[in-house]
């Protein structure tokens, strides 16, 4: 499949030039050259399609002479991402016909939401939006809809892409001359250009009206949208729940402030640093920030009077094992001696968990472990005795017999702690026999504030998932196609396991480092460059690729032992490495 290759072959023979071939849905027919995926789907109700297993607008002329196409349904993940960039440039429409004196930034989720704020144009200062100017720009968007306008792909030189774009707010056209790419892709409508991560859908007639909804938040207001309900695969309004949006958004906002003060705030100003040769003083800016949250964290933890079990929680490749390693090391300079307790000591032995044998059990969920145990464990450290903290082999899916069970006891001059770490800690039931107020809560994630442009921020998911396909990589030798088909069941855990309890944190890490996707590029491009097209997968390949084209690779030789990023790419002082990769 892909295409036609020029060949000396008798006419007879000769591939057809004026039929394409197309797979679809088990069946095999033939269209006219020049057609399009919206041709090839037949009335199929789809918003974007997935081509040769890449996503692409529904307007993607089919080029070549074999291909196989699918539709893109509105409740999929491809689906939710496809709709929220179409609304993004609703949005930025609405926002350019009802108040053009204004500039937009969308910025990170919060919740199953979307940040968005304003600034004017001329003096760059911070608009604070009233409930009847964005429900202007809701009613400008629903008319956007009702006329039904085309969203049309165009390749046009970045010259004049910067021109139209640049009577926003500054930044993207910035980081479009920044590309230095002769011509680009964009997708007009009314005149105005919108520069798309993933594709859009071809006419805004497309977009429920139902799917989207504004609403006032802080200083700035919240685009919402469907989400996929990971239960039924329905599209959904999901609640918002304040509590974690305000943990969220201060999160967010100190990071952001952070990434302006030290001129890290767009993808342009890290490439502009590094190609000026200031890596060094990027990566120090970036550790110091870091060591910050450290020294805050640990502060909390002394504040509080009764505390003796610290539990940190987070999603997968957040940086728990190093984080708390790291915060170990800040409390004994404060003088605490803290002792470390991982979680995953406490599986039950996989008979006691299914009789479906090791292959089918949930590690995920909460019944896996051995609550009473560890329960039992924490009383018995907390009350000032001995214990016996249990080894799991996770080869046999068994714990290791008694005899390889470690001796653990707290210091007995009042200055013991424990340090606990795992995707359970912020429930409750976890640790239900310790009282609350002689535990400290930490959510642990990366939270960026890094803007692609005005209309996108850099992604916490999209860096964790790199970290995990680097860390699979070098640890274990495992393929990047291995993680990327492990990682739907890894976000599904999380959606059910960690996100339902983050409101119970009473601190959050933001475990972003700055320059981590210069560094992070340098390992995962060729590994991503292995997967091959026939896979499924290609199309997130695609989307990943697309991300890191956008930065300049940093050398991995100047990042210091102790930093986070460490524990992904090798050489940390906190992070054994136990694969095959051990010298690097």
């Amino acid at each position: 499949m892909g295409a036609l290759e020029a060949v000396d072959t008798p006419s007879a023979k000769r591939l057809k030039l004026d039929s394409v071939k197309v797979h679809r849905s088990g069946k095999v027919f033939e269209l006219p050259a020049g057609s399009t995926v919206q041709d090839a789907l037949e009335g199929e109700q789809a918003i974007a399609a997935r081509l040769d297993n890449v996503i692409v607008p529904l307007s993607q002329p089919i080029v070549g002479t074999d291909c196989k196409v699918e539709g893109v349904p509105l409740a999929s993940s491809d689906g939710i991402r496809t709709l929220v960039e179409t609304l993004k440039f609703m949005l930025k429409i609405a926002k350019q016909e009802t108040s053009p004196q204004l500039a937009i930034t969308v910025g990170k989720p919060i919740g199953s939401a979307y940040y968005c704020s304003l600034t004017e144009k001329d003096t760059g200062k911070p608009y604070l939006p009233t409930k009847e100017l964005i429900d202007k720009f809701k009613a400008a968007m629903i008319k956007l809809i009702d006329e039904k306008l085309p969203l049309c792909y165009q390749m046009v030189s970045c010259q004049q892409a910067v021109s139209n774009i640049d009577t926003g707010a500054g930044f993207t056209a910035k980081i479009l001359k920044d590309r230095n790419m002769p011509q680009m892709e964009v997708v007009e409508c009314r005149g105005l250009y919108h520069t798309p991560q993933v594709p859009l859908m071809t006419n805004t007639s497309m977009v429920p009206k139902e799917s989207f909804n504004l609403s006032l938040f802080k200083e700035g207001f919240f685009l919402e949208h469907f989400r996929q309900d990971g239960r039924t695969g329905k599209v959904i309004h999901p609640p918002q729940d304040d509590l974690l949006n305000e943990m969220l958004y201060k999160e967010f906002t100190t990071r952001q402030k952070w990434v302006q003060d030290v001129e890290l705030f767009t993808v342009a100003q890290l490439n502009t640093a590094i190609r000026e040769g200031k890596t060094k003083k990027v990566i120090q800016a970036a550790e110091a920030n870091c060591d910050r949250q450290f020294v805050e964290l640990a502060a909390g933890v002394q504040s509080r009077a009764n505390c003796k079990l610290v539990l940190i929680a987070g999603p997968s490749s957040s940086g728990k094992t190093t984080f708390a390693k790291r915060l170990q090391v800040q409390l004994e300079s404060l003088g605490f001696k803290p002792e470390v307790l991982s979680v995953d000591s406490f599986y039950k032995a996989w008979q006691d968990i299914t009789s479906e044998g090791m292959h089918k059990v949930d590690w995920e969920s909460l019944d896996s472990l051995n609550l009473a145990q560890l329960n039992e464990v924490l009383l018995t450290l907390l009350a000032g005795k001995e214990a016996l903290i249990p080894e799991y082999d996770m080869k046999i899916s068994m714990p290791m017999d008694k005899s390889h069970w470690q001796k653990m006891q707290l210091d007995q001059g009042g200055k013991g702690l424990i340090i606990m770490e795992g995707i359970h800690c912020l429930n409750p039931a976890l640790t239900s026999a310790v009282p609350k107020d002689q535990k400290f809560q930490i959510a642990i994630a990366p939270i960026p504030a890094l803007q692609l442009d005005a209309f996108h921020v850099l992604s916490g998911t999209t860096i964790r998932m790199l970290r995990r396909m680097v860390r699979d990589y070098l640890n274990r030798g495992r393929p990047v196609l291995a993680t990327l088909r492990q990682w739907p069941s890894i976000a599904a855990g999380e959606v059910n396991n960690i996100y339902p309890h983050q409101r119970n944190a009473d601190a959050v890490m933001n475990s972003e480092i700055a320059y981590e996707m210069s560094v992070l590029k340098v390992h995962v491009e060729p590994l991503l460059r292995t997967v091959k097209p026939s896979e499924p997968e290609y199309s997130e390949v695609r989307r990943l690729l697309h991300t890191l084209e956008q930065f300049i690779a940093m050398p991995t030789n100047v990042i210091p032992p102790q930093s986070l990023l460490r524990e992904f790419i090798g050489g940390s002082w906190y992070y054994d490495f136990g694969g095959w990769y051990k010298s690097y």
